[in-house]
């Protein structure tokens, strides 16, 4: 059963420390009544519960909860130890706003009782009060719940703010310890010395002065990795002077440069750059050629997006060996976006190499600089991969999958790709069922067929920014259309 369109606004009086606040949920959900009962706060995970709202028609909450802050770290550190302690794996997540506050967002799962379960979580600080906002749902109905969340999350007031003291992330600190410490000398001296690059140069890119969203060895990285999360590419050379870092990229078979800042994942079958801010996605792949020369695979291109949008314009550039397909006036979910298809060798003939940039209207000309970049910088390895070759746990998903087991199936990916792209990589498996099945089985066929739709608006459910979200969209339609 799908959740309701209709919200109230719940005014919660304060319970402990002054915390009174209004928040939106269903009008057809259920206030749960809490008990009077005091809470150990020497215990670091222990939270005090402000509201529970429960669905009535299946094991769905909204949760807020508060404790006392911690005495040191960001509120990234708090909200990560919170959620390892809670055996819940984050998939994506990052700074976001709650109602008016500055807070840490994201969605994570959880396994209780032989069940996982999707966990949307939000995590904010008030006066040295720490405050979380959860939405809980068995995975089969969390990309119903979307709207409650983002409902939940604009709406949130506290009645009386006392003011954000702690840095949501360890960038913001840093900031702010050079604000507070450099004088406008040394300031100066910095301008001096500081490498300056035109917008030919990688590091005319770079949104941070070092590594430090690359490096396996940074805080974050750690934790993502002892949390089983394994996507960063292997990183074989810095070149601070230059601020950028040269990292395999197993998806498309070669090594690239990419600026320091910017955030890489990279599942085996994509490799993908991302924008700190979340304007701009630039995404690599390998497109096999399939009998078509390289005009009539930017054709193939252009008609799949003249399909899903209604005036779409387009213009084709060739420089330097790259050739390109930008396509203009393209709006998803209300907001307008850009992309770029750029095409260039591959390693061996029978493919291309895909950069596919996603920006906002005024971020595209950065992004599309930056994309032409990367590509140049790309060298393919001594022993070349062919199209379609295949990692382990893909082949050992497709066994599975043949054989009907689509649970274990499910599980493999999401275990192969624990970040929020296990969505879309899963509903490409089944797009692949509902191909293969729709001579022989009919019924599963369209069965097939419908998870693949389910799971890759769980994809696009799953974004925690507009601009991450636009992005999400848009492949999410792209890839509705090859289910027509």
């Amino acid at each position: 059963m799908s959740a309701s369109n209709e919200v109230t606004v719940l005014e919660v009086p304060a319970r402990i420390a002054d915390l009174g606040f209004r928040v939106a949920a269903p009008k057809d959900w259920n206030v749960v009544e809490l008990p009077a009962e005091e809470v150990d706060f020497g215990q670091p995970a222990n939270f005090f519960p402000l509201l529970m709202v429960a669905a009535p028609w299946a094991m769905v909450v909204l949760t807020v909860a508060a404790r006392p802050g911690f005495e040191d770290g960001t509120l990234q550190d708090w909200s990560l130890f919170l959620l390892d302690s809670q055996g819940i794996r984050p998939t994506s997540f990052g700074a976001g706003m709650v109602g008016n506050l500055g807070g840490f967002v994201g969605v994570g799962r959880q396994q209780q009782e032989g069940t996982w379960l999707e966990m949307r979580f939000a995590f904010v600080e008030d006066g040295g009060r720490l405050l979380y906002l959860g939405l809980i749902a068995p995975e089969a109905l969390s990309a119903s719940l979307d709207s409650v969340w983002t409902a939940a999350l604009g709406s949130f007031a506290l009645e009386r703010p006392q003011g954000q003291r702690v840095p949501v992330v360890a960038a913001a600190a840093r900031e702010e310890e050079k604000a507070a410490i450099v004088t406008d000398e040394v300031a100066a001296l910095a301008d001096v010395v500081s490498p300056q690059f035109t917008d030919e140069e990688i590091g005319f890119y770079a949104k941070a002065d070092d590594e430090g969203t690359l490096n396996p060895e940074h805080p974050l990285q750690a934790r993502l990795r002892d949390q089983g999360v394994e996507l960063t590419p292997r990183l074989l050379d810095f070149d601070r002077e230059k601020k950028s870092v040269l990292i395999g990229a197993g998806a498309i078979g070669a090594t690239m440069r990419v600026a320091f800042g910017w955030h890489v994942i990279d599942d085996g079958r994509r490799t993908l750059v991302l924008d700190p801010d979340g304007k701009i996605q630039i995404h690599f792949d390998v497109l096999a050629k399939e009998g078509r020369s390289v005009e009539g695979i930017l054709d193939d291109l252009q008609a799949e997006m003249e399909r899903s949008y209604e005036a779409p314009e387009f213009l084709r550039l060739e420089f330097e060996g790259i050739f390109a397909l930008a396509g203009r006036n393209l709006v998803v979910d209300g907001e307008r976006i850009e992309q770029v298809h750029m095409l260039t060798r591959w390693a061996k003939d029978s493919a291309v190499l895909r950069a596919r940039v996603t920006a906002d209207p005024e971020s595209m000309r950065f992004a599309g600089d930056y994309a032409d970049l990367i590509l140049k910088s790309v060298e393919f390895a001594a022993t070349e991969k062919e199209a379609g070759d295949e990692k382990e746990w893909v082949r050992r998903a497709r066994a599975l999958e043949k054989a009907d087991r689509l649970e274990e199936f499910e599980e493999v990916v999401r275990e192969a790709v624990p970040s929020l792209h296990c969505a879309i990589a899963i509903a490409g498996f089944y797009r692949e069922r509902w191909i293969r099945l729709q001579e022989v089985d009919g019924v599963k066929a369209e069965e097939a067929r419908g998870r693949a739709r389910d799971w890759a608006h769980t994809y696009a459910s799953w974004a925690t920014s507009g601009g991450e979200g636009a992005a999400l969209s848009y492949e999410r339609d792209q890839f509705l259309k090859t289910l027509e």
